[in-house]
Formats: C-alpha cells, structure tokens, sequence
C-alpha cells in the first residue's frame, strides 16, 4: 500500500503520534514517516521510545511480508472460479 507522505504532512503532531502506538492499524510505511515528520518538526524521543518505534515498525513490517507471502501463495480467485465452473458441468 502506498502512502502519501503529503496527507501525513498536513496532519498535526497528535494525529501523527497516533501513528507510532501499538495496534495502531496503520501499514509500517506509514509509522515511518510519522515518524520522520515528527523528528523534522523538532519533536524528540527517548530512547525507550526509539526503540517502541523501530519494534513496532520491524513487527508491522513481518506481518505485512508475512501476508504478501500467503497471497502469493493462494490461487488467483478467478482460476478458482474457473475450477468450479468446469467441474460443475
């Protein structure tokens, strides 16, 4: 999914903060540049919050790669629909 980093430009620093909690429903893509936006905008974290980030970044990341690899993995739809035409005849 792409993100448009200009929509999130637009967004005020508590919107974006709402892009680095866990469960947040947000792609990794997005997370990250949150967070970048923030960091431009002189916004600083702890160390404890740096290392939040970039965990939930590498988590959001491996589950995302983990659901592209199923997808590649599953038939297309449409040869399944296919399928069940031909064996329905």
């Amino acid at each position: 999914m792409k993100v448009k980093r200009e929509v999130l430009e637009k967004m005020g620093n508590r919107e974006l903060e709402s892009y680095l909690v866990p469960g947040n429903g947000f792609v990794a893509q997005a997370v990250v540049l949150a967070f970048q936006i923030l960091k431009e905008r002189g916004i600083e974290f702890t160390d404890e919050e740096l290392e939040n980030i970039r965990t939930l970044i590498e988590t959001k990341k491996e589950k995302e790669e983990s659901q592209d690899e199923r997808k590649e993995t599953l038939p297309d739809p449409g040869f399944i629909e296919f399928i069940v035409a031909l064996l329905g005849r």
